[in-house]
């Protein structure tokens, strides 16, 4: 419906593809509507003209501002800001940080270590796999690619105590360098950016982040990003 928020001495409410400017003396009467209305074009049509209450196209300068008194939430800002611009807004699933931040034990053996990119999370399965080396991202620090093999199991499904020719990659941050947060927040950017490009994310796809690091991510079955990480080098 809608997303209100603080921005200096008006509130700024995100309603369908509109964005109103709200005067103190008009937030009582929007208020009413964003609590009551059945849907965004009702509340955008009943505030368009109202006393106190003015459309408004940000300017850049502008829209940085308010997403920075949006603080740390990623969601929130990045909500505002594609409909400000009028930037088709992706779908993210539901566990995506889960998923990225933890092992995902659903992902079958025969394709590797599931999710896991944070890189402490993957190490406390380095037990199950064979590291054969790692690479450093060229350009973005606490970036790593790590490259390994699963054990090879007999006919009872038992590591058979040799490993499989197949080489895994896995490409992880270091959460003591690039946090969890900004990690998903660099992901989010480049689906946005992919989407920009492209007009819809493809199953796989590709989209750089706002400092310029690509990115490859996964849709699971419902359309929804689900993974990503910086793409290879």
């Amino acid at each position: 419906m809608g997303v209100p928020t603080s921005h200096g001495d008006i509130v700024v409410a995100v309603v369908g593809w509109g964005v109103f400017k709200i005067g103190k003396a008009g937030v009582g009467y929007a208020l009413r509507y964003l609590r009551g209305a059945k849907s965004a074009d009702e509340v955008a049509r009943a505030l368009k003209g109202a006393p106190g209450i003015k459309e408004w196209n940000p300017t850049s300068k502008e829209l940085a501002e308010l997403g920075e008194s949006m603080g740390e939430n990623g969601e929130l800002r990045e909500t505002f800001e594609a409909l400000t611009r009028k930037r088709p807004v992706v779908n993210f699933a539901s566990d995506l940080n889960e998923h990225l931040r933890l092992r995902d034990f659903s992902v079958p053996r025969k394709r590797g270590i599931g999710g896991a990119h944070n890189l402490d999370e993957f190490m406390k399965h380095s037990s199950e796999v064979n590291i054969l080396r790692t690479e450093s991202h060229p350009s973005v620090s606490g970036v790593k690619k790590i490259y390994y093999q699963m054990p090879a199991l007999d006919h009872a499904g038992v590591p058979s105590g040799a490993w499989k020719a197949q080489i895994f990659e896995k490409t992880v941050y270091d959460p003591g360098v690039i946090s969890d947060a900004r990690f998903v927040e660099m992901g989010r950017q480049a689906a946005q950016n992919a989407k920009d490009v492209g007009g819809k994310l493809s199953r796989e796809w590709l989209g750089k982040s706002d400092d310029g690091v690509e990115f490859r991510g996964y849709l699971n079955e419902n359309g929804e990003v689900r993974s990503f990480f910086p793409e290879s080098w």
